[in-house]
């Protein structure tokens, strides 16, 4: 009786090591002083997300009678607390307001050069209810009411925050510091930084130093531009690289609190992306010629782009190997915690050719809010979830 027993408390041992081993997925190693969380597979296999379409806006409305309300491009959308929306409309410059149904309110701004007016409105991010448009072309930020009257600007220096994003306490805002240094030789420079709601750079993230040479046709902008989001206590930023996953935390005073890893192996870019990537650069070549991207060999950063949804979980879109040229799903990694859970595949949206700061996905005021270029016709489109 007593062996059986032995054994039947061997065996349930033998069994309970199995099934931690089986669910150990993650290990957490201190490398150079922070915690990092290297995932091996998911954790939660059977984890998934479902979305309700609950809102459509398209971009034309043959039945209205206001011609100012159509649009026809946009790179850029913002939600205020009553969930009015804000949209960018690329080709007319001007901010497009809707209602919480998709209802035209108003179209507001103008190109031109006095005070209000704005080059070309690049960035639009709302905090408290205020709205401000960033004018990289004219170095400076207006600040408007919710109902697109003029509050005040900033003119900036030789250089204006893009990709701007409220930071979740209301203290102001993270955003790219872009700027070029001549010394002898010419550098772009790369920040992503910390600004007080006057605009006043507070700190430093990270930062990325590249020589420029503008006589190289295989200049890849995305050796630049840094993947980042904002989350309710921290920033999160993708390491530049195209064989490394890697993903740094920090708090908002720049404290490291972890990392996040992941395997990954080295993706090419398709042909598609190719073109793509040549069409962002134009350079001059040494005989004054303007040149593109001719670059055949490159490869893709492992990471494409950041967000956190209303749970508190990071979303990260990275590469991967296609099965064909029709192959444009979107593979998002989902992570809570440091841990990595499963990767959704949402049925709703199919294109992933885009680089760097992917705006067509913003999650704001517990919805998604997506830019849907992949049909004919643009189109705003609203999930809960």
């Amino acid at each position: 009786m007593k062996l059986f027993t032995f054994l039947t408390a061997a065996a349930l041992v033998l069994m309970s090591c199995s099934s931690k081993s089986e669910k150990q997925t993650y290990e957490v190693k201190n490398i150079n002083g922070t915690d990092t969380y290297i995932n091996s597979a998911p954790s939660n296999p059977g984890f998934s997300y479902k979305f309700k379409e609950i809102l459509k806006i398209n971009g034309e409305d043959p039945q209205s009678d206001k011609p100012e309300r159509n649009f026809y491009s946009s790179s850029n959308i913002a939600v205020d607390s009553k969930n009015n929306i804000f949209l960018v409309g690329d080709k007319s410059n001007t901010i497009k307001k809707f209602d919480p149904n998709g209802n035209f309110i108003k179209s507001f701004g103008r190109t031109g050069k006095g005070p209000g007016e704005y080059t070309q409105a690049k960035n639009l991010v709302i905090l408290k209810d205020t709205l401000f448009i960033s004018d990289p072309y004219s170095f400076k930020i207006i600040k408007l009411n919710a109902e697109g009257e003029y509050l005040s600007e900033r003119q900036m220096t030789n250089r204006t925050p893009e990709f701007l994003l409220p930071l979740k306490n209301g203290e102001g805002f993270i955003g790219t510091d872009l700027r070029a240094e001549a010394e002898e030789k010419v550098y772009l420079i790369s920040s992503i930084s910390k600004f007080n709601c006057s605009f006043d750079k507070i700190l430093d993230y990270s930062t990325v130093k590249m020589e420029f040479d503008p006589g190289n046709p295989k200049l890849n902008p995305m050796d630049f531009m840094a993947i980042y989001t904002g989350g309710e206590n921290f920033v999160y930023i993708a390491e530049i690289s195209e064989d490394k996953y890697q993903i740094t935390v920090k708090d908002f005073e720049d404290k490291n609190k972890f990392n996040i890893m992941k395997g990954y192996r080295k993706v090419k870019l398709t042909p598609e992306e190719l073109k793509k990537l040549g069409d962002q650069v134009h350079v001059s070549s040494h005989e004054g010629e303007i040149a593109k991207n001719t670059a055949t060999d490159q490869f893709n950063k492992a990471v494409h782009g950041l967000w956190t949804d209303k749970y508190g979980r990071l979303w990260v879109l990275p590469s991967r190997d296609k099965k064909d040229e029709n192959d444009k799903e979107l593979h998002f990694d989902i992570f809570e915690n440091g841990v990595y859970l499963n990767t959704f595949i949402p049925d709703f949206y199919k294109d992933d050719t885009d680089f760097g700061m992917n705006v067509k996905i913003k999650f704001m005021n517990g919805r998604m809010y997506l830019i849907d270029n992949s049909v004919e016709d643009i189109c705003i489109r609203v999930f809960e979830y």
